[in-house]
């Protein structure tokens, strides 16, 4: 150590040369970290998506989807094997161990996959994009004036031939990106509507139609020739490009007539069949694209590319039609990795008689911020247990009564909760009523003090005041539903022994005892 020592300081230049080379290097790759919100701990997985257009769920478990996974099972690194079979529709992933380059688990189930024995489908089975659940980095939807020319087609089908023909095969051009999922409009299809009587006039069946187009509908190469010092190049020129190009096609020939498509169906555009729809604000219907990021791509880095890829993407659109973004996921990334920069200041409230100048929640919040409006930045809100403090103050007492409503049918719940609104608004001394929706959960469960178990079903009681000489005071008690929905209405008696004078029950017709709202009167009191 001690030569060590000696050797660093009879080379002082070059030990300052190498940890100022060591400063820099670190800088570098500080630079280089990836910037996300959220850490991407997705597993290593390749998604399989099939499409059979008509097949039932069980055909496509049983024809498509088992023997993928059979072709599967047996491949390297592999963890688990997973599979859904929809309408029409197979997806299968396959998870591999984390230590397998994603890369490879993708060249692997390629190769499987086209080894694997499938029925005959008019397209192959293809493994889905190298991105994970976090990958949707992007969002934009397009627009159209009214003056834009859609030749013939209807705005939204326009709107998503350009988003599926101009927009998608630009931004796959930026580094970083995987695949740019369409949404929204309606898919652009020719369709030919075949007259049956029509077919029988010339002899005809539906198969001669459909060889007639599939053969019609392609170039053919024919060699060059050779005239003088020049080659002209030979072709068939055939690719369907117009609907008069379609209705032009020659089905059969009678008698030296031909039979043209036009003349036994009718040739026009048509809509695939959708099961969706996206719309802004609720008001119209859009074309909308996510951008899904390369697996293991900066987030940030790859937003960058994308916003200075977008000004050329405008200019080359038709004139009328913009790309608006309305997600980035920089800004999120911005805000989780910057420093903090605002805080939190919780003011109590003193009892109600000390108030000076307001007697009421409503003109207590016009005044505060009356009083904030000259300080930028500042909200003020009451939190739930600021809200409960306050709504002691009002009311004088500590008493919360809650009416639960359970029930499957959120309409019908709505209903029971405005028709029992009706009937306990009246309630005098009543200070703040409002309604909440919660979901319950998987298991039904029941949390009861240590003390003596309060009676009454389908409502809760929450009452901690001095002065109440409930049997159960200061012992809230909370029953969980397994109900997806519940409504519930909450309010402060001003009442001061924290009694209600009157028991009640109110029923609802859903499900016997459903909705039950009991209360207990104190001892001593009238009944």
């Amino acid at each position: 150590m001690t030569k060590f020592l000696h050797l660093c300081i009879r080379n002082r230049l070059l030990v300052v040369l190498f940890m100022a080379g060591i400063v820099v290097f670190g800088v570098f790759q500080y630079s280089k970290l990836p910037n996300d919100a959220f850490p991407d701990v997705s597993p290593v997985m390749v998604p399989v998506f099939a499409e059979a257009h008509g097949m039932a769920p069980e055909e496509i478990e049983r024809l498509i989807t088992f023997p993928i996974e059979s072709a599967m099972n047996g491949l390297p690194g592999v963890r688990q094997v997973k599979s859904t079979s929809a309408f029409g529709m197979a997806v299968v992933y396959v998870y591999f161990k984390d230590n397998v380059d994603i890369y490879f688990a993708r060249q692997i189930v390629a190769e499987r996959l086209a080894a694997a024995e499938l029925p005959d489908m008019e397209e192959r089975p293809a493994l889905g994009p190298i991105s994970t659940g976090l990958g949707e980095v992007f969002m934009y939807y397009l627009t159209a004036d009214s003056s834009v020319e859609t030749g013939g087609k209807d705005r939204d089908v326009y709107l998503r031939e350009v988003n599926d023909w101009i927009v998608k095969y630009q931004l796959q051009t930026v580094p970083g990106v995987t695949e740019i999922l369409s949404m929204g409009g309606h898919v652009l299809q020719y369709q030919v509507n075949v007259n049956p009587s029509a077919l029988n006039k010339y002899k005809l069946s539906l198969d001669d139609v459909v060889q007639a187009i599939t053969s019609n509908n392609r170039n053919a190469g024919g060699q060059f020739l050779v005239l003088g010092s020049e080659e002209y190049l030979v072709r068939g020129i055939g690719l369907v490009e117009s609907l008069d190009h379609l209705r032009a096609i020659t089905v059969k020939t009678v008698d030296g007539t031909p039979v043209r498509l036009a003349d036994v169906a009718e040739v026009k555009y048509g809509r695939e069949t959708r099961r969706g729809v996206v719309t802004r604000n609720g008001a119209e219907e859009v074309v909308a694209g996510i951008v899904m990021k390369l697996y293991g791509q900066n987030t940030s880095e790859v937003i960058k590319r994308l916003n200075a890829k977008i000004p050329a993407v405008q200019r080359s659109l038709p004139k009328g039609i913009r790309l608006m973004p309305y997600y980035s996921q920089s800004t999120l990334v911005e805000r989780a990795t910057h420093p903090v920069n605002s805080a939190h200041i919780q003011l109590m409230l003193k009892p109600v008689k000390q108030w000076k100048k307001h007697r009421t929640k409503a003109k207590l919040v016009e005044s505060i911020n009356r009083a904030l409006a000259g300080y930028p930045g500042v909200q003020l809100n009451f939190s739930q247990p600021i809200q409960n403090m306050f709504d002691e103050l009002l009311s004088g007492v500590k008493t919360q009564l809650a009416i639960k409503l359970f029930g499957d049918d959120s309409n019908v719940l709505k209903a029971k909760a405005e028709e029992i609104k009706e009937v306990i608004t009246p309630i005098r001394g009543l200070v703040d009523l409002s309604l909440e929706q919660s979901f319950g959960h998987s298991r039904r469960c029941r949390l009861w003090p240590t003390a003596k178990r309060a009676r009454g079903t389908g409502s809760m009681f929450r009452t901690s005041s001095k002065s109440s000489n409930w049997p159960w005071a200061e012992r809230p008690w909370t029953r969980c539903s397994s109900t997806p929905a519940a409504s519930v209405y909450r309010c402060g008696l001003t009442n001061a022994t924290g009694t209600i004078r009157r028991p009640s029950v109110i029923s609802s017709s859903t499900r016997p005892a459903d909705c039950r709202c009991r209360s207990r009167r104190s001892r001593g009191s009238e009944p």
